[in-house]
């Protein structure tokens, strides 16, 4: 991130590193991501299932309440908590 990399940058198999922080539960990430740029509108464009769930279209804050990451779903809302939103 330092360096300028896109935060928003989506793979064709993982989605963006905002994606990848909710799927993995790294609250700590998601709250970097977010201080950084990260779009959490961004939907999931990518025909993709999670553990049998289908995720695309999904943001990424939709997908941590479907795997109820429930630290991570506190990120976000710290998150926009402070940015005012």
């Amino acid at each position: 991130i330092q360096a300028g990399a896109n935060v928003n940058y989506e793979t064709p198999c993982f989605g963006t590193a905002l994606f990848r922080a909710v799927r993995e539960g790294r609250h700590d990430n998601v709250e970097i991501l977010l201080a950084a740029g990260a779009d959490p509108a961004v939907t999931l464009s990518a025909e993709a299932t999670y553990y049998g769930k289908k995720v695309t279209g999904m943001t990424a804050l939709e997908l941590a309440t479907a795997l109820k990451k429930t630290k991570v779903i506190a990120a976000f809302a710290a998150a926009s908590a402070g940015s005012g939103k």
